[in-house]
């Protein structure tokens, strides 16, 4: 039994015509077909098969010299989808992040997957964004595709580029959302060096407790902030000892939290912790963090998908100094 509904690249075969026309067709609205939310796929009824080839795009097409793209507007179609592919929100959720963060918060300049970290001798801090292409490609390049995208003719893409552009108002967006992740893990940060313990925040077998305390309750507040259990009081695991010490450990999920010469220590460890992730999951930082993020979130769906249509189209719109 043939199929009712075909896939982007089954209608393409059966006409034949390539996939980007059909999707450019798809676009336009000249074949009636049904977006997937991934902004790149498409699902159409077999009917639009014999309406397509009986319309007059269908007999303007079969007329028109086979389109022959450049070298260079190839390069352009693949750094469209990279660029689409840089477009991803710094999560709480990277655990590379949580290796590299700078918990003690000491003054220094620090490359973050979040930005590059300025803090100042008085603790004030300066994240800033990566560009847009940054270790992409090469600078005359990524110049190159704005010039394509500004000249498209079409909003959608124009409106992408520019001092005021949506990639430059990403960037400053995410560098503000990235730093107050830190502002509020910095808050925690203080809150616990003011705890009756020593933080200890270099994976060493010493007492005190270590920066996973910290780190673990900060992400625990921001997930339940916004209405997800993370942690519960599961992860607390027996207290186990270290080998070749007098010391035990308290784990929290993977995460060794504390270390202490006993078990009613670790105890109240334990319960500084729970108190602090509760306390942390009702601040206001916590839930502006999440509302920010899913703004951002879906800002960055849009302009991956207005990215990918651009390297989708039939014929690559726009120029450049390159053409």
């Amino acid at each position: 039994m043939d199929k009712e509904i075909l896939t982007l690249k089954e209608f393409a075969q059966k006409i034949p015509y390539s996939e980007r026309w059909v999707r450019q067709m798809c676009i336009d609205g000249k074949i009636e077909a049904e977006k997937l939310p991934d902004g790149r796929k498409w699902l159409i009824p077999v009917t639009e098969l014999e309406r397509l080839k009986a319309s007059s795009e269908f007999t303007k097409k079969a007329k028109q010299k086979p389109y022959e793209e450049t070298p260079h507007k190839q390069k352009m179609r693949e750094l469209a989808k990279a660029f689409a592919e840089q477009i991803i929100l710094p999560s709480p959720w990277d655990k590379d992040l949580w290796r590299d963060l700078p918990v003690e918060f000491k003054p220094g300049k620090y490359h973050l997957s979040i930005g590059v970290v300025e803090i100042a001798e008085n603790g004030q801090m300066k994240v800033s964004y990566h560009d847009i292409g940054a270790g992409v490609t090469t600078p005359h390049l990524v110049k190159g595709l704005s010039s394509h995208l500004s000249t498209s003719g079409l909003s959608k893409f124009a409106e992408l580029e520019g001092d005021k552009g949506e990639l430059d108002n990403w960037v400053g967006e995410v560098g503000q959302y990235s730093q107050a992740l830190l502002m509020f893990l910095k808050f925690i940060a203080d809150d616990v060096k003011g705890y009756r313990a020593k933080v200890i925040f270099h994976d060493e077998a010493k007492p005190g407790l270590t920066k996973w305390f910290i780190l673990t309750a900060w992400n625990d507040a921001i997930q339940k902030a916004g209405g997800y259990s993370w942690i519960d009081n599961s992860w607390y695991k027996p207290h186990k000892s270290i080998r070749d010490t007098n010391l035990w450990q308290l784990r929290c999920g993977a995460y060794s939290i504390g270390i202490a010469g006993s078990k009613t220590t670790l105890k109240t460890y334990e319960n500084w912790h729970k108190k602090l992730r509760v306390k942390y999951a009702e601040h206001q930082s916590a839930k502006d963090i999440h509302t920010k993020s899913q703004e951002l979130s879906n800002i960055a769906q849009d302009i991956r998908q207005r990215l990918q249509e651009f390297s989708d189209m039939e014929r690559l719109p726009g120029n450049c100094e390159l053409c």
